[in-house]
């Protein structure tokens, strides 16, 4: 995964290059039973398929999109030329592709999804970020049935 401040020059361009007008929006992911994990013993006892979340994800996105690792419970993917829905429906379609691939990792890890767009909610990744996690919602999986609403 590429490292964070590559990914903010990458934003920062393309929002320059479109004249702060450009399609781009950002799915959150944070991940809550990383943020659980405190000490370096249960992570080994009971280790998180970080591998397997980061394959399924990847599965979903295009060639364009960057997707990164933002902070240590955080993921974020960088939709060049899509707008709220269709990234929220991106961040759906990985919702699912998790469920399929390992149906325990989505009750393992809790991850919650948010989706921010530029320039609407922000003009920088920072910004994106906060403005996703505004809007942040917990997808549908066997144990619960909430769905996110677009901002």
């Amino acid at each position: 995964l590429p490292p964070r401040e590559r990914v903010e020059r990458f934003v920062a361009a393309e929002l320059d290059l479109a004249s702060g007008q450009a399609n781009l929006s950002i799915i959150r992911i944070q991940l809550a039973t990383f943020a659980a994990r405190e000490n370096k013993r249960a992570r080994q006892l009971n280790p998180l398929p970080a591998h397997d979340i980061i394959a399924a994800i990847k599965r979903v996105l295009r060639g364009a999109d960057v997707f990164f690792r933002y902070s240590e419970t955080e993921f974020v993917v960088v939709l060049t030329q899509t707008d709220s829905t269709a990234a929220a429906a991106v961040a759906n379609r990985i919702a699912e592709i998790l469920t399929e691939v390992r149906p325990e990792v989505m009750e393992s890890v809790q991850p919650t999804f948010g989706v921010a767009s530029a320039p609407a909610d922000g003009r920088t990744l920072a910004d994106l970020v906060v403005a996703a996690e505004r809007h942040r919602w917990i997808p549908a999986t066997p144990s619960n049935t909430r769905s996110p609403a677009v901002h």
